[in-house]
């Protein structure tokens, strides 16, 4: 069995923090979310990437191939708050990644990943009034619940397509909302650090960031909310008793998103296309875009 640490994709969702934009009240609520990440490349019989002044990938078996990666996350996340200022969230996320290579499937990985505990501390300002704000800083804790070890007929997967990283991490956030009358600005920054797992691997630091401009359409008992912005990804270098020069990178991500709210439930969609990368590695696949679609039930 061959375990390949070196990653020919860009930082997984898996060491990542997906950050959806909230509801705009501290009503407690669960949600079911449902997102991927499509990269794509084509590399030559040397294995070098084509249109890309490319190194050689050590994975032989994708040499002369195009290949696609999709990662999807289905992701049971619940948020509670306590007296409008404290709010606890938990996320418990199921992961399937697939690898293809001229339109073939060369694998398939599925699995619990790893579970995050946050708490967060909001500051409500002029709540209630035509222009009110709330800002939310916090931090969280992520626990290396999900298997690195899966297997595909004769080897391991890298450890991207594996349901957990194998390492704890902590992370810190922080959101801030404006609303005036049927008008919003969201914007959010995350970070992560992440921790060794067994191999002594540890994929590097994280940050994203999205801004979005929100506008609110009432329809008799329903509202619609329409999104336009921008998301953002920044991740350093991967270590395993050396740093990897040739991982991470910053990529960048238009915004495009919908909600349909009742009362008690909301719908979400949002499409995020890649208008720009840049790479530290020379056989990093290409981002294409990602994919959030979700479902929140809210209740007091």
């Amino acid at each position: 069995m061959l375990l390949l640490f070196s990653s020919t994709t860009y930082a997984c969702d898996g060491c990542n923090i997906y950050s959806p934009v909230g509801l705009n009240s501290t009503k407690n609520r669960l949600s079911v979310y449902a997102r991927q990440r499509k990269t794509l490349g084509t590399y030559n019989q040397l294995g070098e990437l084509v249109m890309k002044h490319s190194g050689h990938s050590s994975d032989q078996g994708i040499w002369g191939k195009s290949v696609v990666e999709r990662y999807q996350t289905l992701e049971l996340r619940g948020d509670f708050f306590f007296y409008d200022k404290l709010q606890f969230s938990f996320v418990l996320p199921f992961t399937n990644n697939i690898q293809t290579l001229d339109g073939d499937k060369r694998f398939s990985l599925s699995g619990i990943s790893d579970p995050t505990l946050l708490l967060g501390y909001n500051f409500n300002f002029n709540k209630g009034k035509v222009v009110d704000a709330r800002l939310t800083v916090g931090g969280g804790f992520k626990y290396r619940l999900g298997l690195i070890n899966l297997t595909s007929e004769s080897f391991i997967p890298n450890l991207d397509f594996q349901p957990g990283t194998g390492a704890n991490s902590v992370m810190a956030f922080v959101n801030y909302r404006l609303t005036y009358k049927d008008w919003s600005f969201f914007t959010s920054l995350n970070y992560k650090k992440n921790g060794f797992n067994e191999y002594h691997y540890k994929y590097g630091e994280t940050v994203n960031s999205r801004v979005d401009f929100i506008y609110k359409l009432d329809l008799n008992k329903t509202s619609l909310l329409f999104l336009a912005g921008a998301y953002a990804e920044w991740a350093g270098y991967d270590e395993a008793y050396e740093v990897f020069e040739t991982t991470g990178g910053t990529i960048y991500f238009a915004n495009l998103g919908v909600k349909w709210m009742t009362q008690n439930t909301m719908f979400h969609l949002d499409f995020q296309p890649v208008v720009h990368q840049q790479l530290n590695g020379e056989n990093e696949l290409l981002t294409q875009n990602r994919i959030n679609i979700g479902l929140t039930y809210v209740f007091n």
